[in-house]
C-alpha cells in the first residue's frame, strides 16, 4: 500500500507506551504506540475495565490515526486483546505480531497460563480484592520482568510499572477467527519468566497457527534486546 505500513505497538499489563521507547528508533516504519485505558492521561476505571475497552481502545487509535496498512504488534497481557483487534480490522491489518504473549484459547483466562507462582498471586489479587487495582510487588515484577537486565534497565522498568486493571487477567476472552491468509508470528523469549517459553506452541495454536521466532531475552525482550526484536519486526512489515 502507498507509504508503506506502520506498526501499532500494544504493551502489556502493568506497563504502558513507554516499553517500546528504546526499540522504535531501530524500526524502518512508523509507529503508534498505544497507551490503553487507565494509565497515560487516557481515562478508565482500573476496577471496571473489561478486555472489550482494551479492543476498543486500540481500534479508536488506529481509526483515529486513519491507519490502514497495520503490523499489528502485542506484548505480554495484549495477547488478550489485539486478536481480536485483528479479527475486526480485516481490511487494514497486513500482518499480527504477538511477542512473549498470553494467548488464552476461546472461554478460557490469562491467568491460567502464567507460572504457578504468579497465577496464585494475581487469582487471589483479582477475586478476593474485588478487582480493586494494587501495585504489582516490587520482589515480583523484578522477578517477572527483568531478570536479564542491567540495573539501569531495571530502574527504567520498575519506576515506570503502573496499576492496571485486575478483571483482565481472570476475564473469560473471546477468540474469533483470523482471516486464513493473514500472517501471523509469535515472538518467544528465551529467558521469560512470566510466560514460560515452552508455551510458545500452545500460543501459536490458540492464534490458529503462527511463526515462532526466538529470541535469547527475558520477558521485556524490547527493552533489553531492542535491536533484535526490531529486526524481527522490520523483516515481518517487508513481507520476508
Amino acid at each position: 500500500m502507498p507509504g508503506g505500513p506502520t506498526f501499532v505497538l500494544v504493551h502489556g499489563g502493568s506497563h504502558g507506551s513507554w516499553c517500546w521507547e528504546r526499540m522504535i528508533p531501530h524500526l524502518d516504519h512508523p509507529a503508534l504506540a498505544v497507551d490503553l485505558p487507565g494509565r497515560a492521561g487516557r481515562p478508565g476505571d482500573l476496577r471496571r475495565l473489561r478486555v472489550a475497552d482494551f479492543v476498543t481502545a486500540i481500534i479508536e487509535d488506529i481509526e483515529r490515526a486513519d491507519l490502514r496498512d497495520v503490523v499489528l504488534v502485542g506484548h505480554s497481557m495484549a495477547g488478550v486483546s489485539v486478536p481480536q483487534v485483528a479479527a475486526r480490522l480485516t481490511d487494514r491489518v497486513r500482518a499480527l505480531v504477538l511477542i512473549a504473549a498470553s494467548v488464552p484459547p476461546a472461554g478460557q483466562s490469562l491467568v491460567r497460563l502464567l507460572p504457578p507462582h504468579i497465577r496464585a498471586t494475581v487469582w487471589v489479587t483479582a477475586t478476593l480484592g474485588r478487582f480493586r487495582p494494587l501495585p504489582l510487588p516490587k520482589a515480583l515484577a523484578r522477578r517477572m520482568f527483568c531478570n536479564d537486565m542491567s540495573e539501569e534497565e531495571r530502574e527504567f522498568t520498575l519506576s515506570r510499572i503502573c496499576l492496571d486493571a485486575q478483571r483482565i487477567s481472570v476475564e473469560k476472552v473471546d477468540r474469533p477467527p483470523l482471516p486464513v491468509t493473514l500472517p501471523r508470528t509469535y515472538i518467544r523469549f528465551l529467558r521469560d519468566r512470566s510466560i514460560a517459553p515452552e508455551l510458545a506452541p500452545v500460543m501459536a495454536a490458540n492464534l490458529g497457527g503462527a511463526d515462532v521466532v526466538d529470541i535469547d531475552a527475558g520477558h521485556n525482550g524490547m527493552i533489553t534486546r531492542p535491536e533484535e526484536v526490531a529486526a524481527v519486526l522490520n523483516r515481518l512489515a517487508s513481507g520476508r
